[in-house]
């Protein structure tokens, strides 16, 4: 399915969990060789901003678990999502920002605590605007802070859902190319009908035209492929080849895997689509082998 709609890469993604479910679940990715990458979102986020998460298994970081989590996924394990207000949340950043990529989200946190954040050692947010706190303009929140930082990237969910068009576009003026970060925010029913899902095995959601909710009616995830988001970007203003640079090698630097992925360079992997004009696939290459 992926590589027929041209994702040549992805990073499966983890939603809050226990700590066997988690454990397991690393350690079946980690032993897949297609799998480069593993994206933790959750359990180390905000019960008041879960989202689509089941507040049962949100909790505190502990470098000792994470520690678990890198070496049961076999080194996989590139990000993670913490919501910098929760409890011991900035010495755990600090330190496991030195193990992987630390990602602010599914917060509360004003201003002055997402600026501690990311002094602590973060250089993401997680899905700007959602599951975070509205801009006021006498209480900024996560999105200023993150603003005003050069060394900050910004996900950006473009499937036309999770975020307005004007918001995307205004992100693309203060970003640029450089920082903002096309993601799928993909969950199980992507490429397959409406209908009922397990978000995690634990949450179910309902997929009605292509929006997946909980009963709760919160967005569960996007039934998006990230080639979508490239198209949807362009459509809504952003040059073609800063949409494909947001969906291939800025997300590689965010996981520092840059050196080999997201760009056609001699040395690196032969990953790269052949499109048409009006940006559909016609062939996908997996290092340097025709896949689609």
């Amino acid at each position: 399915y992926f590589f027929s709609n041209g994702v040549t890469t992805f990073f499966p993604t983890t939603i809050s969990g226990t700590h066997e479910d988690i454990l397991f679940t690393l350690k079946k990715l980690g032993e897949n060789d297609r799998v480069v990458g593993i994206n933790l979102e959750g359990p180390y986020i905000s019960k008041k901003n879960k989202g689509a998460h089941n507040e049962d298994v949100i909790r505190p970081g502990a470098l000792s678990e994470l520690k678990e989590y890198i070496s049961a996924s076999n080194g996989k394990l590139k990000l993670t999502t913490v919501a910098p207000e929760t409890q011991d949340s900035l010495d755990f950043i600090k330190e496991a920002s030195k193990l992987l990529t630390v990602s602010l989200g599914h917060t509360i946190a004003d201003y002055d605590m997402s600026v501690k954040g990311f002094e602590a050692g973060a250089k993401n947010v997680t899905h700007i605007f959602n599951t975070m706190n509205p801009i006021h303009h006498r209480n900024p929140s996560l999105q200023c802070a993150a603003f005003e930082r050069d060394d900050v990237f910004c996900e950006v969910i473009c499937d036309g859902i999770h975020l307005h068009p004007s918001i995307i576009r205004m992100l693309y003026k203060i970003l640029g190319p450089e920082r903002m970060v096309l993601i799928s925010d993909s969950m199980a029913a992507t490429g397959l009908k409406d209908g009922k899902y397990m978000l995690g095995g634990t949450v179910e959601t309902i997929v009605t035209n292509g929006v997946a909710r909980t009963s709760a009616g919160n967005i569960a995830g996007s039934t998006a492929n990230i080639m979508m988001g490239v198209r949807n970007a362009v459509n809504f203003g952003i040059k073609l080849e800063d949409a494909i640079k947001m969906a291939s090698i800025t997300p590689s630097r965010v996981v520092s895997i840059d050196n080999e992925y997201g760009s056609i360079t001699v040395g690196k992997k032969a990953d790269f689509i052949v499109m048409d004009s009006d940006l559909n696939i016609i062939n996908t290459y997996k290092n340097g082998v025709k896949v689609f």
